[in-house]
């Protein structure tokens, strides 16, 4: 009978521990999802744009990833360089305008591609004409 089996508490504490390991393994899995705020806001166009949403995603998730999760997200991607927005929400960028990203309120000196979460973070869009900050 296993009851009375030598080998039942070496095997019981072995699968014990390996459910105890995947259990963990779990917890820490969750524990790497942080919330990422997306916003976007056209007051240029005349569209009326306006976008905010919190979601989950797991650390490591490039920013283009993120977005196009949330909202349509419509980019020219080019070699070295990255992605370049033309279009969030139906809402294209005029000729003399462009989407400019910021990371928590700070302008970014990097495209959304190379955006990668590492923590809670806020994604900003603005649609701005060229050559104003």
């Amino acid at each position: 009978m296993i009851a009375t089996s030598p080998r039942f508490p070496v095997r019981f504490v072995a699968l014990a521990a390996i459910f105890f390991a995947v259990l963990v393994a779990g917890f820490a899995q969750a524990a790497e999802r942080v919330a990422v705020t997306i916003q976007v806001t056209d007051e240029l166009s005349g569209s009326g744009l306006e976008y905010s949403m919190v979601t989950n995603v797991d650390v490591g998730m490039d920013g283009l990833t993120v977005m196009r999760r949330v909202v349509s997200t419509d980019v020219d991607s080019y070699p070295g360089a990255g992605a370049f927005v033309k279009s969030i929400a139906g809402v294209a960028a005029p000729r003399d305008a462009f989407w400019a990203l910021s990371i928590d309120g700070e302008r970014s000196s990097v495209g959304i591609s190379e955006i990668v979460v590492d923590r809670q973070m806020s994604i900003e869009w603005n649609l701005v004409r060229l050559g104003v900050e």
